[in-house]
């Protein structure tokens, strides 16, 4: 599954999901953000056409990320697991949802801007506009 574009495929619940974050600035020069300024992830379930569940988990422009390795490990729908997960990217530059991609694959191009990491978790520095859209692309 490649990433999308919200243009090309648009899941309407999620963008509900935008107004609900909690963006946090991170000023220059860069300082350790403690636990309590950090943005610990809440994924949303919504449901594909075919009725099965999915995971949806934002990433925000500019805000420390703690984000799970394996969400679908983690978190269940009804006791069952939920198998299939994306990552929604949200600009507070362009005040939108500017993509949506498959969880696995977003964490990987996010290698790149980890500042930390555990078994579970991943923590990803506060990305740039453009950091994020590389992320779509």
């Amino acid at each position: 599954m490649q990433c999308t574009n919200p243009s090309h495929h648009i899941f309407e619940p999620i963008e509900a999901l935008a107004e609900s974050l909690k963006v946090i600035a991170v000023s220059l020069p860069y300082r350790p953000l403690e636990d309590s300024e950090r943005r610990f992830v809440t994924p949303k379930f919504y449901a594909k056409p075919d009725g099965s569940p999915f995971g949806a988990i934002a990433l925000t422009e500019g805000t420390e990320t703690i984000l799970p390795k394996m969400p679908q490990n983690e978190y269940a729908v009804d006791g069952k697991r939920v198998p299939d997960w994306k990552m929604v990217l949200v600009s507070t530059t362009k005040d939108s949802i500017i993509g949506d991609c498959d969880y696995q694959k977003a964490l990987k191009k996010l290698e790149k801007h980890t500042l930390d990491s555990n078994e579970n978790t991943i923590l990803i520095k506060g990305l740039s506009l453009d950091e994020l859209e590389a992320i779509v692309e």
